[in-house]
């Protein structure tokens, strides 16, 4: 983690000089500044050169988290953390984990926010509907079932020809060329449920299966 480190660092350091009345410091005045900071509150020291080179290395590997620079003298390190305000690089480390998780929940939340919004925003000139026992229905927009899952966009092939539907010898499961009438999956219950359509299951979300003579032998008619 020493790259943030040091492009923290860098940071605080530019913010601190355009406080001081420097405009726009540059990558010199500002490793100078640290490298300053350094010579008086450590028993080391480490020149603006060599500053501006882990710097340099630090915003070069700092899109890729895998990689890191290495700050060879402990002093240096815990001076810059002194620096930021940390007690020591323990500290720095844990306070940058929870900052990232702390953006993270913000960024989720955001987002969160802007689908829901977006579908309130939409909710009175879109059609919603909603699985009731054995077919979809239209209903009103409706904030708690949208969170829930179960309210879903129109979509007319599954309103007019998805229905759930009880099978058995007599069932018409091809029609005369030979083509699935019928479809088939299991609930959250694991048991067999039976569709007029091809689609996803209301309740699992998953794909819907063809019906096959072996699954009509099998679990639906043993003399068919």
């Amino acid at each position: 983690m020493h790259k943030n480190l040091i492009i923290d660092a860098f940071e605080k350091a530019r913010h601190d000089l355009v406080k001081e009345g420097h405009n726009k410091p540059s990558k010199v005045a500002i490793s100078e500044k640290l490298s300053d900071y350094i010579s008086e509150h450590t028993k080391t020291e480490l020149g603006e050169r060599r500053f501006r080179d882990y710097y340099d290395h630090a915003l070069e590997l700092n899109s890729d988290k895998g990689k890191d620079i290495k700050i060879q003298q402990y002093e240096i390190v815990s001076g810059l953390c002194n620096y930021l305000g940390y007690g020591n690089y323990e500290d720095y480390k844990s306070n940058k984990k929870k900052r990232s998780y702390k953006i993270f929940f913000y960024i989720a939340g955001i987002i969160g926010i802007l689908v829901l919004s977006l579908a309130l925003f939409n909710s009175e000139s879109n059609c919603w509907m909603e699985w009731k026992d054995d077919h979809y229905e239209i209903i009103d927009f409706d904030t708690q079932k949208f969170n829930d899952g179960t309210l879903k966009l129109c979509k007319e092939d599954r309103l007019e020809d998805l229905k759930k539907v009880n099978v058995g010898c007599s069932t018409s499961f091809f029609d005369l060329k030979g083509h699935v009438k019928i479809w088939y999956g299991k609930n959250r219950h694991k048991e067999l449920e039976y569709f007029t359509a091809y689609g996803l299951h209301p309740e699992t979300g998953k794909t819907l299966k063809p019906i096959t003579e072996y699954m009509i032998k099998t679990h639906i008619c043993e003399s068919y």
